[in-house]
């Protein structure tokens, strides 16, 4: 490789951070990222700084690639709940706001192995009395495909506009088809529109102590051939 040399002393042995005016040190260690993958060490020889450092910001980034003991952007993502819906799956985003914003905020970076303050609020409502992020995303295989396992809020606004009038189960305690099939006013007053149940549940059917996870045997009668929804 070329080296250059200040005043006598090879400064090519000096692992470079900076790339287009932006110090990524706080997010980057050469010899961290570099002995973390293989295919690292075979592809770039012990003293290519600078192709290590393009490499991780035109690649590893993205691919949330771990490149410093001190920052681990699953981590920063399982940890912010403001990060994930600002950012979603835009892994690069995650390392950009704490190069910008959260080193200074003094953020945490490392240790968060469980997603925190999961959110159930769309638009001003909440939906914790139908939701479940955990269970929503374990119970529907389309979905995980779709959205991975950490855009909560992505997940929940899928629920709302879709999952609900699709009569899919997000809540180990709230299954629209039951609860249709144990109250027959319900089914009477909104018979195939699904969401209009997960709505009078959460607004009404809660507070009323209403049964919406198991059905009750005097209601077997009731039939549910009409909701076009998933089966029981």
């Amino acid at each position: 490789m070329n080296r250059s040399y200040v005043h006598g002393e090879d400064i090519t042995k000096v692992a470079v951070t900076q790339y287009n005016d932006i110090d990524y040190a706080s997010v980057y260690d050469f010899n961290y990222y570099r002995n973390k993958y293989e295919n690292l060490q075979k592809a770039f020889e012990p003293e290519d700084y600078n192709g290590l450092l393009k490499h991780f910001i035109n690649y590893g980034m993205n691919e949330g690639r771990q490149a410093s003991s001190t920052f681990d952007v699953n981590s920063y993502r399982l940890q912010y709940t403001d990060l994930r819906k600002a950012y979603g799956n835009n892994m690069k985003s995650y390392y950009m706001h704490y190069i910008q914003n959260g080193a200074r905020e003094g953020r945490q970076t490392t240790s968060t192995t469980t997603m925190q303050d999961i959110t159930t609020t769309y638009i001003g409502v909440d939906y914790a009395k139908v939701y479940d992020f955990n269970y929503y995303i374990s119970h529907n295989a389309d979905l995980r495909k779709a959205y991975g396992l950490y855009d909560d809020y992505a997940l929940l606004k899928h629920f709302v506009n879709y999952g609900m009038s699709e009569g899919r189960q997000a809540s180990e305690d709230f299954n629209a088809t039951i609860y249709a099939g144990n109250y027959v006013d319900l089914l009477d007053a909104y018979g195939g529109n699904m969401k209009k149940y997960y709505e009078h549940y959460m607004e009404h059917g809660y507070s009323e102590g209403r049964n919406a996870k198991s059905l009750m045997s005097e209601n077997t009668s009731v039939k549910l051939s009409n909701i076009p929804i998933r089966q029981l």
